[in-house]
Formats: structure tokens, C-alpha cells, sequence
């Protein structure tokens, strides 16, 4: 876990992160759009931040940085049911990763991660339809899982990698 030198970085570099995850979060969303074929599947582009702190920056960091991420693309994209689904799906998958990331890769995280966060959306819209006619879906949504879960790992697993030298001289 990273410390910081002073309060001020510490809250000036959560205020970056938690742009970013909103942005990439909303980026994900328009992309979601186009694949209106596939309901409910995202890229889970920032899912990635959570596992970047996770690994960079510590726990406290990516709880803060995907509570913030889900409270205000809800806001920003108007649902309020989407902050349900969010959190539970990023919260579930921050567990997850919590629980495995000092023994797997950055990329076997990351799948785990798409996966849980997956089939906790999954549960939420059990639980609000009171209904199972949806669990067709559920191979879908761990397939969809399991490809973004690899391509986020491997993402921020190269910018962990390219980050640390950086990281260091920066005091972060």
C-alpha cells in the first residue's frame, strides 16, 4: 500500500482517480449503447481502476474511488436502479479481489473480478424481478465476464508494470 506525503496528494490523487473512473465509466456506457444486442454487457472499463488500486494504492483507495464511481454515474446517466446494479457488481467484485489478489496475476484477478461482478448484476435483477426468467442470460454475462475481466487485467496489469518506476520517484 501506498502512502503519501501529505494529505493534500492523498486527496488530489482520489480526486483523479474518481474522474477518471467516472469517465471511463461513462465511455463504457456509450459503448454499451452500440451493443444494444447484448443487454447489460459492458466493457467494465472501470472496473479497472478498482483493481489498479487495489494493487498500487490499497483497499481504502478503491472502495472510495468505486463508491464515488457508482453514486455519480447514477446520477450522471439518470437511473437510479443503475446504482444497485453497480454496486453490487463492484463491490462483490472488489471482495473477490480483495480475497485473491496477493496469491493470482493481476489478469486472473481481473477475470475473477468480471465474473463476480457479473453474476452479482445478475442476482440484483433476480432480486428486483422476483423472477428467474433472466438466468437464461447468466452464461452470457460470465462469457462477457470473463473476456473483459482478461482484457482489463492485462491492461492494468502493463500500466502497473509501466507505472512502478515512475510510481517510486514521484513519492507515491
Amino acid at each position: 500500500m501506498t502512502q503519501y506525503r501529505s494529505k493534500t496528494a492523498s486527496v488530489a490523487i482520489l480526486g483523479i482517480l474518481i474522474a477518471l473512473a467516472l469517465a471511463l465509466s461513462l465511455i463504457d456506457l456509450s459503448i454499451s449503447a452500440a451493443l444494444s444486442f447484448l443487454p447489460g454487457v459492458r466493457m467494465g472499463l472501470a472496473g479497472g481502476m478498482g483493481l489498479f488500486c487495489v494493487h498500487r494504492l490499497g483497499i481504502r483507495y478503491a472502495v472510495i474511488v468505486l463508491a464515488a464511481k457508482c453514486i455519480l454515474t447514477a446520477a450522471f446517466s439518470g437511473s437510479p436502479t443503475m446504482l444497485l446494479f453497480s454496486a453490487a457488481g463492484s463491490f462483490l467484485g472488489l471482495l473477490v479481489t480483495v480475497a485473491v489478489y496477493k496469491h493470482l496475476s493481476v489478469i486472473k484477478t481481473g477475470v475473477l473480478g468480471g465474473i463476480t461482478h457479473n453474476a452479482a448484476q445478475m442476482a440484483v435483477a433476480l432480486m428486483i424481478t422476483g423472477s428467474a426468467a433472466f438466468s437464461w442470460y447468466l452464461p452470457v454475462l460470465l462469457i462477457t465476464g470473463t473476456v473483459s475481466g482478461f482484457a482489463i487485467g492485462l491492461v492494468v496489469n502493463i500500466v502497473l508494470q509501466r507505472t512502478k518506476k515512475e510510481a517510486g520517484s514521484a513519492g507515491i
